[in-house]
């Protein structure tokens, strides 16, 4: 038997024991707290992904005329502005941040 079929039959008793297997560590300890949790926070991705496909053609629009607004807004902000006093000494505090 040369090197390559020695190879092959050790790659084929490796492939032949290792799909016997329970699973691994995790399979042993899948009740755990750790494994758990990590299993929440797969799923809670999954769920996320899930909502995100499913709410992004209904949110994307609502942005659009969001982003449409925006400079309506600063317009009238500057109007407003101009009425109450330009020099901002009549400005409320909450709006000279």
């Amino acid at each position: 038997m040369d090197l390559a079929q020695q190879v092959a039959v050790r790659y084929q008793y490796v492939l032949a024991n290792t799909q016997n297997a329970p699973g691994g560590d995790f399979a042993c300890t899948s009740h755990s707290t750790a494994n758990q949790l990590r299993i929440f926070r797969e799923s809670l991705k999954e769920a996320a992904a899930t909502a995100g496909d499913e709410l992004l053609p209904v949110i994307t629009p609502i942005i659009g005329k969001l982003n449409e607004l925006i400079p309506d807004l600063r317009r009238s902000g500057r109007g407003n502005a101009e009425g109450r006093g330009a020099d901002r000494s009549s400005w409320p505090p909450w709006a000279l941040c």
